[in-house]
């Protein structure tokens, strides 16, 4: 067995060697977009600040964050920086190779060294029986009425937004070209359990900021609802107010002023056909589920499932390299907890060390559907959790086990009756569980003083934000 294993490691090798962590286009391609937006940043501070010292946000700010309203605007300004720092990077990949996207999967997170872009997962599948593509496509930007299926893609966003070189043959990249491109990453601000859209695939990867701090650009908007809705090309075509993101300047982690504005500006144009919104209306719905209330995580308000796609794109130009890139992965519940694929997951983690946190999320329901969106307790059986700052509760292991076991039955119960698991079903298993589990919340730069080792903030039974969970060997 162990030759065989070397004998495929070494096949994979020699058919798709490992990229630099840092390919010299994505480099210069850094470089550049950097410099713009470092300039765009720093003409939109005025404004920004300006903003943040209106009538309107004196009241948004009282209503949601009355430590933030305290401030003055530059004051305000720095803590908004900071919690664009240092909320979450979330990268959602599917849990097989089934569905639209062609991603990394738990298989391929342990066959492969570094954190694969959906090119090369793309050309790696199609060297696979179990894939056989009609022609490469952009892995991220879904088919519509109005933009219906190409056999080639323009890979749009990718090149004249991040500034990606061409491939030589449009739509069909070799493998040195797919290294050269980017992974497409959300922003958590406003703390979503289950990191982002699980439209993109079922399981959460969480970046290391710190790893991946230098090689990230920042859309004001997910580039593929942009390029449906505002650039005339495939993707979602929503009711954007588009006007509010030209020219397409890219933000960084530490320059990203003009960023907001344009972003909330964007949406409210979604929001004024769909009952009414604007600027000042977004601002309130984003604050308040962010780290800038200052609220317990238990406590913040639902979320409205279409809010969950208002996220900045911050995507990673590079390879980065397991296991120290990722810091830990989210589980659907709903899906995957009490499923072979759920062990899986666990056996990835335990392979990386890295810990494993599960989610309630929004399930199937519909985009007008409010959904708590707080719901994350910490797996006990991966290994990564003898290296956490904690002591698990003392029936923790055995309640997760037993409710384990329940959801198998559960399922077994519901395939024989053919039916689907109930939110009813999914709503019991939380409710056993967060009793004898910890409960996280996201890590806070304001609560927590090294974001980097942390992965998130243990809530007591009453509900409370407690202290901080953290590698006890901190990341360097």
């Amino acid at each position: 067995a162990a030759a065989a294993a070397a004998a495929a490691a070494a096949a994979r090798a020699s058919s798709f060697p490992v990229p630099p962590e840092t390919t010299s286009n994505q480099r210069a391609s850094l470089a550049r977009k950097q410099a713009e937006a470092k300039a765009a940043s720093e003409a939109a501070t005025p404004t920004l600040l300006a903003f943040l010292a209106s009538s309107e946000m004196e009241l948004v700010l009282g209503q949601c964050c009355p430590a933030v309203a305290e401030l003055d605007p530059r004051g305000r300004l720095e803590v908004l920086r900071k919690a664009v720092r240092t909320s979450e990077l979330v990268h959602n990949f599917p849990s097989s190779t089934s569905g639209y996207f062609k991603d990394v999967t738990p298989e391929l997170a342990v066959q492969y060294g570094w954190f694969l872009n959906q090119w090369q997962a793309q050309i790696i599948a199609s060297n696979s029986s179990a894939f056989v593509p009609r022609s490469m496509r952009d892995p991220r930007l879904a088919h519509t009425s109005k933009h219906p299926p190409h056999h080639k893609f323009i890979p749009v966003a990718e090149e004249a937004i991040f500034g990606c070189p061409p491939f030589a043959r449009e739509g069909n990249p070799t493998w040195e070209e797919a290294a050269d491109r980017l992974i497409y990453v959300a922003h958590n601000m406003r703390q979503l359990d289950h990191g982002n859209s699980i439209f993109f695939g079922n399981i959460s990867a969480v970046f290391r900021t710190g790893y991946v701090h230098q090689n990230v650009l920042i859309a004001a908007i997910d580039t593929g609802i942009w390029e449906g809705s505002c650039n005339n090309s495939m993707g979602p075509d929503l009711s954007l107010n588009c006007s509010y993101w030209r020219p397409e300047y890219v933000g960084t982690l530490d320059y990203h002023d003009h960023l907001l504005i344009q972003n909330l500006g964007l949406w409210s144009g979604y929001g004024q056909s769909h009952g009414g919104s604007n600027i000042t209306h977004e601002a309130t719905l984003l604050f308040s589920r962010s780290t800038l209330a200052g609220a317990n995580y238990a406590e913040i308000p639902p979320i409205v499932r279409a809010d969950v796609d208002k996220y900045f794109e911050t995507n990673i130009l590079g390879n980065p390299r397991y296991p120290d890139a990722v810091k830990f992965l989210i589980a659907p519940i709903a899906e995957l907890f009490g499923t072979a694929t759920g062990n899986e997951i666990q056996n990835v983690c335990d392979y990386h060390s890295w810990p494993l946190v599960w989610a309630v999320g929004p399930g199937k329901l519909p985009k007008e559907a409010l959904y708590p969106g707080n719901q994350r307790i910490l797996d006990p059986s991966t290994k990564a959790v003898s290296k956490l700052n904690l002591s698990m509760p003392v029936n923790a292991l055995e309640t997760f086990q037993t409710v384990w076991k329940e959801a198998e039955a559960t399922r077994e119960a519901a395939r024989s009756e053919g039916r689907n698991i109930t939110s009813a079903e999914v709503e019991s298993w939380w409710e056993t569980l967060k009793a004898d589990q910890v409960r996280l919340a996201p890590v806070s730069g304001f609560f927590c003083e090294d974001i980097d080792s942390c992965i998130g903030i243990q809530i007591t039974n009453e509900g409370m934000n407690s202290h901080c969970v953290c590698e006890s060997i901190k990341y360097d």
